[in-house]
């Protein structure tokens, strides 16, 4: 039997529609994510590729990666499959009965619950290339682990308090159910603001490093643009971070929802992009290098020096305050600096002349031949 009630009255002179309701975003919402998670899934991939069989480097923050790959394909499959197609998410509330607005809360806090440690763990996965990355200094860690920290514990407080949000638990879903619940809304815009707050934290925290290294001021930027790709999800934060406003002030929150799931679609999608695109160029060298002839062909190339090698001092490798920039990640940072062309390679001599990538590279093959910087 059909429904003859929404869950709110409609506008005057509005007709309730419960057969065949218009659902806003329906379309655009599949479209982001179909070709987000191809894309996505795509930049992971390759990036596993570049990390496991190019550079034999997989650690943590690959897994974390990973991990939050499938959390973020899940809120996704979750928004659309559960929300889109049996909870009334962009169906206005006068056209959804009372039951299926029990299921738009649940798909709602499942959603919730499961993209926060999704974010986290994007977020872990920078953390630990800064580890390994930055000077390894005492305080540098501190900062670091104190940022962690912070991720770790608003991730858990969070999800916590939107899963006994209620009392009973079910009443979260279950407006039959006799109880009290906490302020959902402010909860959501507390996960807003946390993924704003550190997105900006992890922007500024190798500027300091950065700022040290004896390097010029392109090759900095080169570096820092790398750091930034990681973290550019701060953009679609803030925006998403806007939308809630209405959201959670409007009468018709079903509909409302439609586009803040477009927007944690993007994000979703964005976040392993950007964790996996700084890559992309090792990966291009390998299999692809006609794509990069274009940009180093036409840079004027350093002449070679003696071929006799040299001793390898420390005169001109990047320096951190009094440490050597950690090499764990250093192909990574000389993949975005490298000017030369792909193939190319060069005794480091002492030179002025010799670029900071060719530099990195010395210091990555001696890591490599003696197992530390010392």
């Amino acid at each position: 039997m059909a429904p003859t009630k929404g869950v709110i009255d409609p506008p005057p002179g509005v007709t309730p529609n419960f057969e065949n309701p218009v659902q806003w975003l329906y379309r655009a919402n599949w479209v982001v994510v179909v070709v987000g998670v191809v894309l996505c899934t795509s930049a992971l991939a390759m990036r596993l590729y570049t990390k496991i069989h190019l550079s034999r480097r997989f650690g943590a923050d690959d897994v974390c990666v990973i991990l939050a790959w499938i959390g973020a394909v899940a809120t996704q499959l979750l928004g659309m499959v559960g929300g889109y197609e049996n909870a009334g998410y962009g169906i206005h509330l006068w056209d959804m009965d009372q039951e299926t607005f029990d299921r738009f809360e649940k798909v709602e806090l499942a959603d919730a619950v499961i993209y926060l440690p999704a974010m986290s763990l994007a977020k872990a996965a920078i953390l630990i290339l800064y580890h390994r990355l930055m000077d390894p200094s005492q305080m540098c860690r501190r900062v670091i682990y104190a940022v962690g920290c912070l991720i770790v514990a608003y991730t858990v407080a969070i999800d916590l308090a939107l899963i006994f949000a209620c009392r009973p638990i079910n009443k979260g879903w279950d407006m039959s159910v006799e109880g009290q619940c906490v302020d959902k809304g402010g909860l959501f815009m507390a996960i807003a603001v946390a993924n704003i707050v550190t997105d900006i934290i992890l922007i500024l925290l190798p500027v300091p490093a950065v700022r040290r290294l004896q390097m010029g001021h392109m090759q900095k930027a080169g570096v820092m643009g790398l750091f930034a790709i990681g973290c550019a999800t701060v953009v679609t934060s803030i925006i998403r971070c806007a939308t809630l406003v209405p959201l959670l002030t409007s009468a018709d929150q079903s509909w409302e929802m439609a586009r803040a799931l477009l927007l944690v679609n993007i994000e979703a999608n964005f976040m392993i992009l950007c964790a996996s695109l700084p890559f992309l160029k090792q990966f291009l060298r390998v299999h692809a290098p006609g794509l990069l002839s274009s940009h180093t062909s036409s840079e004027p190339q350093t002449p070679t020096h003696s071929s006799r090698p040299r001793r390898l001092t420390n005169r001109g490798m990047p320096k951190v305050g009094n440490s050597l920039l950690a090499p764990t990640e250093v192909e990574l940072i000389s993949d975005t600096l490298e000017r030369g062309r792909p193939g190319v390679d060069r005794q480091y001599t002492g030179d002025d002349t010799t670029s900071e990538s060719e530099t990195i590279h010395v210091i990555d093959d001696r890591v490599k031949s003696k197992g530390s910087l010392c």
